[in-house]
């Protein structure tokens, strides 16, 4: 059973979300058990460490906002997975400097449209996948043609996309696969290790734009012709998040 606390000055906010987890819990054969405060000061002030998840509202009409009382919670317990809820979409920066599993606008106009051109770039990418390799190359929809290669960066972000959105129930499972096709390829075509182990991320383009003073047409040629390089920071990055999530499968 995991230990779920509520912590919302909206009481219909908090039925809502305790409404969701009995939901998921008839889906996914989990059980949780729900604690609710109206407060980040009442939830704090006998706080003990044995909750799995915190879900936290920003904004509270009276005491600390949540974000504060985030910070005051990563002192005395830094592994609870917290969760932000609020309408107030501009408070997604802060809730990552302290370590919040996701961000959820509450009724956040165009959440839906979002969502569905998630899943549209879902079916592109399942579709433009490699097989052989379950990378994506340069220039997408010219796969295989001379002079295109498989992108690192591009392959990278795919990767911890997919795996993020599926863990998130953005898209549908089947991507899972998809995306453990496209990590296991990028272990195979992109790393390399060194005898002293310094690993190097290979194959990322550069820089690629439009315009400009040094004109960019975009067209075929530009694009296969800009720089390739390693351990760019487009590739690293997404690669270091795609483990992590790849890493949360294995537990």
């Amino acid at each position: 059973m995991l230990r779920v606390a509520v912590v919302d000055d909206d009481a219909q906010d908090r039925a809502k979300i305790s409404a969701g987890l009995d939901f998921v819990a008839a889906q996914k054969d989990v059980s949780f058990s729900i604690s609710e405060f109206d407060s980040g000061d009442q939830f704090l002030v006998k706080y003990e460490p044995n909750y799995d998840i915190v879900f936290m509202d920003v904004e509270f009409l009276s005491g600390a906002n949540g974000i504060e009382a985030a910070h005051q919670l990563r002192k005395i317990d830094k592994t609870v997975v917290l969760v932000f809820v609020t309408r107030m979409a501009q408070m997604a920066v802060k809730g990552y400097e302290v370590d919040a599993l996701d961000f959820i606008p509450k009724h956040e106009a165009g959440r839906d449209s979002l969502l569905a051109i998630l899943n549209n770039v879902a079916v592109q990418v399942k579709k433009l996948q490699e097989p052989k390799t379950g990378g994506w190359y340069q220039v997408m929809d010219r796969s295989g043609d001379k002079g295109n290669y498989l992108e690192s960066s591009c392959s990278a972000m795919f990767i911890y996309s997919l795996f993020k959105a599926v863990r998130m129930g953005y898209i549908d499972q089947s991507y899972l696969d998809v995306a453990l096709k496209g990590y296991e390829g990028f272990l195979k075509n992109f790393i390399e290790v060194d005898k002293e182990g310094v690993v190097t991320i290979t194959k990322a383009c550069a820089v690629a734009g439009l315009g400009g003073k040094v004109y960019r047409s975009g067209d075929y040629d530009y694009y296969i012709n800009e720089t390739i390089r390693n351990n760019d920071p487009k590739a690293v990055g997404p690669f270091i998040m795609a483990s992590l999530e790849y890493e949360r499968l294995q537990k």
